[in-house]
């Protein structure tokens, strides 16, 4: 947060913290009470007492501290984004330092044009890569229940909902934090080529598209707002493509053969054709046109011939 200590925003933010990790640490305790864990819940951090001398360290402990601050790192994202889009509404979108309202604004007090603009875009290439780390341990199912934790506290917090409404997403809550100890929050053994793979191919298919087409919209809105034609943005080329070392690096891990690699590119390529495919369904479904109502444009009546006559 840019905004020095004590103004209102900042003051919301740590408000919105607290006021989230104690109900989610509550929560917590309530889980672990309920499964036999009273002691546990007791020495939850910010909600129960501190450690005592007494206290060994065992693997339950370890735990609990761990889900704890798992639930910290979910305020704060909440927090964050709650005085971002504060920020924004009080002082428009140039307010937030780094973003593309407030790169083109700075860009438009030195006198940049838009076409100097366009030029330097069209030269950007952004490629980050994925790898597979040890450190990266993570579980898939892990990440989920997180998802799912950050969705109910967003329905947690709207005031429109009744108490009977709430108290059945405090249970729902409940029931993901306990998913969340019952589930291994690591992978105990080593894992495979193919595991990390997959790893890596659910945020390629699951995380980056959407996320890529915000950051494009977002481009798009603020290129709109600096007074520019939002239209030659569309013209750009991706800013953003991916690379992965993940069973290509023929140089650096021992298991990794020349079929390894080809099972890779195959498995990325289908991938690849998964999301345009998806991407393309949507497209049907949010568009239900008839020829009999409008004309198909001579663009897409071309891409459907040579389509066909690629089949």
């Amino acid at each position: 947060m840019s905004e020095p200590i004590g103004t209102p925003l900042r003051e919301h933010g740590f408000r919105v913290l607290e006021e989230d990790l104690q109900y989610l640490m509550e929560a917590f305790a309530a889980v672990l009470r309920r499964m036999g864990e009273p002691t546990l819940a007791d020495r939850l951090p910010w909600v129960g007492k501190a450690l005592a001398p007494e206290d060994k360290p065992n693997r339950a402990l370890g735990q609990a501290f761990s889900i704890a601050f798992q639930m910290l790192n979910i305020v704060e994202e909440r927090a964050a984004a709650q005085v971002r889009r504060l920020r924004e509404k009080k002082a428009g979108a140039q307010a937030e330092k780094g973003l593309w309202a407030d790169n083109l604004a700075v860009m438009g007090r030195l006198g940049v044009s838009e076409d100097d603009l366009l030029s330097v875009l069209r030269d950007v290439r952004v490629e980050p890569v994925l790898t597979a780390h040890p450190t990266e341990a993570k579980r898939e199912t892990v990440r989920e229940r997180h998802l799912e934790i950050y969705s109910l506290m967003n329905r947690h917090e709207n005031a429109a909902y009744t108490p009977r409404e709430q108290l059945r997403i405090q249970g729902q809550l409940e029931t993901q934090i306990e998913n969340l100890w019952r589930t291994g929050e690591i992978h105990v053994t080593r894992p495979t080529i193919d595991a990390e793979l997959q790893n890596a191919l659910h945020y390629l298919r699951e995380v980056f598209p959407e996320a890529l087409a915000r950051a494009h919209i977002h481009l798009r809105e603020a290129w709109e707002a600096a007074g520019y034609n939002p239209e030659k943005v569309d013209d750009l080329p991706p800013l953003i493509r991916f690379g992965t070392w993940i069973g290509g690096d023929r140089d650096g891990h021992p298991f990794v053969t020349d079929e390894v690699t080809r099972k890779a590119l195959a498995a990325l390529r289908k991938n690849a054709l998964r999301v345009h495919r998806r991407a393309l369904e949507s497209l049907a479904y949010e568009a239900p046109l008839s020829s009999l109502f409008q004309s198909t444009p001579p663009a897409l009546q071309a891409l459907v011939a040579r389509l066909t006559e690629s089949l």
